[in-house]
């Protein structure tokens, strides 16, 4: 996602949405910049992108809905089994993750009109593990 998120970022997207880690995780809005004096985002050969995120801590999804980068959300807990993600990377300070869950099956539901997203995360037994609104 880093080598286009320069392109993500210029049209505004809010949300990216993503699968395969079999699980449900959640990040802070984020940009991404390339190094100091790049004109571009570019792969090396080990595959890492060079940059900068910048998080958007302020961002709520209920009090604060115009996040300042995107939200990048896996929604992988549909079926299969579980993996588990360490508990520390939600509470370290520097972490991306605002949000996760290894420990249901679950689905994402989104209502979108002109000008809101509500999205929420449902676990197998009808619960709402996570839910944030987006307004443009």
């Amino acid at each position: 996602m880093r080598l286009i998120s320069d392109i993500a970022q210029k049209y505004k997207v809010n949300l990216v949405m993503a699968g395969h880690s079999h699980c449900y995780e959640r990040s802070v809005p984020l940009t991404f910049q390339p190094p100091d004096g790049a004109k571009a985002l570019t792969m090396k050969a080990d595959e890492s992108v060079d940059g900068k995120f910048t998080r958007d801590k302020d961002f709520d999804g209920v009090n604060n809905t115009k996040p300042n980068g995107i939200i990048y959300v896996v929604s992988g807990a549909g079926g299969a089994g579980l993996y588990p993600i360490d508990p520390h990377s939600i509470n370290d300070p520097d972490s991306f993750m605002i949000k996760s869950d290894f420990s249901t099956h679950s689905f994402s539901s989104l209502d979108i009109d002109e000008k809101k997203l509500t999205f929420k995360q449902i676990s197998q037994d009808g619960n709402v593990i996570d839910q944030f609104v987006v307004t443009k």
